[in-house]
C-alpha cells in the first residue's frame, strides 16, 4: 500500500506515446483541472446526497440522477394603494354593511429534495436553470465541434504546492464523464455517463504535471469499483502524498 507513487518507468514505445500526449495537455495555469478555481459558470458544486452515493450511482449502477428544481421564490405582494377620494362627492354608507370576508389560504408545504437528487447548495432556482443551460451549452458545443467531453464529475482533490511559484494548488483528482440532458423544458436537468465513454478517470492533466514535473506517478484506479470505495483510493494518494511531501 506503501508503493502508491511509483517511479516513472524506464523508456518505452507505449511510454514515448503516452509521453507525446501529455505533451498536448494544458499544463498552464488557465487549465482549471490543474489549478482548480470556483466559479460561477464552469462549475457547479453538488451538497447532496454524498459522493459516494453519487459515484455508485453513475459508474457502479449506471442510472440517471436528476437535480432537485427549487420552488420558486415568490415576490411579496405590494399593498394596495388606497383610492384617491372623490372631491365634492358624499357618500351613504348603510350602517349594515360589512367588510368583505376574505378567504385564508393555507401555505403548502415547501417542496423537499428526495434522497436520489443533487442538490446544488442554496442557489435559486433561477440561478440552478442559468448555470445547467449554460454548462450544457458549452459541454453540448465542444463535443459537436471536436468530439471532446469537457463536462465531468470531480470527485476528491490533491492538494499539492507548485514548484515554481510556491503556490498551495488544488486539482481534482477521479473525473467521471457526464452527459446533461433533460426531455423538455418543464423536465429536470439531469446527468448521466455518456456510452462508448470511460467511466471513471484519473485527472489527465494532473498526471501528466506530477509525471513532468515531479517524476511521480498517482496509483492506479481499481478495475472493478464494486470492491472498492472511494475513500480507499483517496487513502492510497494520501499515504503517496506523505512519502513525496519534501519532494511536491
Amino acid at each position: 500500500m506503501t508503493e502508491s507513487f511509483k517511479p516513472v518507468p524506464p523508456s518505452s514505445p507505449m511510454k514515448r506515446v503516452e509521453d507525446w500526449k501529455s505533451r498536448l495537455i494544458d499544463l498552464s495555469r488557465k487549465n482549471n483541472l490543474l489549478y482548480f478555481h470556483k466559479s460561477k459558470r464552469g462549475n457547479l458544486p453538488i451538497t447532496q446526497p454524498d459522493p459516494q452515493k453519487i459515484f455508485d450511482s453513475l459508474v457502479s449502477k449506471k442510472n440517471h440522477l436528476e437535480f432537485f428544481t427549487p420552488p420558486e421564490t415568490k415576490k411579496p405582494e405590494a399593498p394596495e394603494k388606497p383610492k384617491a377620494k372623490d372631491k365634492g362627492k358624499s357618500k351613504l354608507v348603510p350602517k349594515t354593511a360589512k367588510a368583505p370576508v376574505k378567504a385564508v389560504s393555507t401555505p403548502e408545504e415547501p417542496k423537499r429534495p428526495t434522497a436520489n437528487q443533487l442538490v446544488s447548495g442554496n442557489l435559486s432556482r433561477m440561478d440552478l436553470e442559468r448555470n445547467l443551460k449554460s454548462l450544457q451549452s458549452r459541454s453540448l458545443l465542444d463535443y459537436m465541434e471536436r468530439g471532446v467531453r469537457i463536462l465531468h464529475a470531480a470527485f476528491g482533490t490533491l492538494n499539492w504546492v507548485d514548484e515554481e511559484t510556491k503556490e498551495n494548488v488544488q486539482s481534482p483528482l477521479i473525473l467521471v464523464p457526464l452527459e446533461l440532458t433533460r426531455e423538455t423544458i418543464r423536465q429536470p436537468f439531469s446527468i448521466a455517463v455518456p456510452p462508448v465513454e470511460d467511466e471513471a478517470v484519473l485527472n489527465p492533466a494532473l498526471q501528466a504535471k506530477l509525471k513532468n514535473d515531479y517524476k511521480i506517478e498517482l496509483p492506479p484506479l481499481p478495475e472493478a469499483w464494486e470492491e472498492q470505495k472511494l475513500a480507499d483510493y483517496f487513502t492510497l494518494v494520501e499515504i503517496g502524498r506523505a512519502s513525496c511531501r519534501e519532494r511536491v
